[in-house]
């Protein structure tokens, strides 16, 4: 779907930081505050901008995540679905990705130790493993997010990286991972709704986003776009190293 250059900057700078506010978005945007609300709007009708998400770095809080990476074998259309559903609906899966290739199903699962992980995985795969192959269980130990530069056809060398990993660790309690969980799902939800659903001040909440943004837990806010309807198919390469010189 052709988008003109405004709808380009627009996600470009949403992609940057998906919580920048809609007034200082239309002074770079060089719109009016109300044009820039609906064409936002619009990009969301139209299921470009599919939501918005908080970059958090789970490893500074004590967790690991493992990628795993599944093949359909002997499933039905109706039962592949059934597979995906299933890992939808657990709460302990955090990302679910239907792809095509070598792999075709990919789990990402947060826990805190590897005892954990496999109670979780297996209380999954005794549901499905009669239709799937494990092609490999790996941990996540660094995980590099980049701008999204080519939609404004920008050098992409100088493009900004985020990098999730372990940094160290950080004390967090429940206000913190409340907060955590719910920028997770909408990084654009407002001070005063994190205020009354955590039952804690505007000024708590802004002084709390502050502290696990200063220490690395928030690493920053991203959109998730559809990027069939720009034009782009998104390719996912699995590389296994060997032979390296250290």
């Amino acid at each position: 779907m052709p988008l003109d250059v405004k709808d380009r900057k627009i996600l470009y700078e949403l992609d940057k930081n998906a919580r920048i506010s809609f007034s200082e978005l239309s002074k770079k945007i060089r719109l009016s505050k109300n044009s820039v609300i609906q064409r936002v709007k619009n990009l969301e009708e139209k299921k470009i901008i599919l939501d918005y998400n908080g970059l958090i770095n789970l490893n500074q809080i004590g967790y690991s995540t493992y990628d795993v990476y599944l093949k359909f074998q002997d499933a039905t259309p109706k039962r592949e679905r059934e597979i995906i559903d299933l890992a939808l609906k657990n709460k302990k899966v955090g990302f679910v990705g239907k792809i095509e290739g070598s792999v075709n199903l990919v789990f990402l699962i947060s826990a805190k130790t590897p005892e954990e992980f496999y109670e979780i995985w297996d209380s999954i795969y005794k549901k499905i493993r009669k239709n799937v192959k494990v092609i490999r269980i790996a941990i996540l130990l660094e995980y590099h997010h980049f701008t999204k530069d080519y939609l404004l056809g920008d050098d992409i060398s100088q493009r900004t990286v985020e990098k999730t990993g372990k940094k160290g660790y950080a004390e967090v309690d429940k206000i913190d991972l409340g907060i955590l969980k719910l920028l997770s799902h909408n990084a654009r939800i407002s001070l005063l709704e994190l205020s009354l659903k955590l039952k804690v001040t505007p000024k708590t909440v802004r002084s709390r986003i502050r502290r696990l943004e200063k220490e690395g837990i928030i690493l920053g806010y991203k959109i998730n776009l559809n990027f069939q309807k720009l034009g782009y198919e998104y390719y996912k390469v699995l590389l296994t190293l060997n032979n390296l010189e250290i």
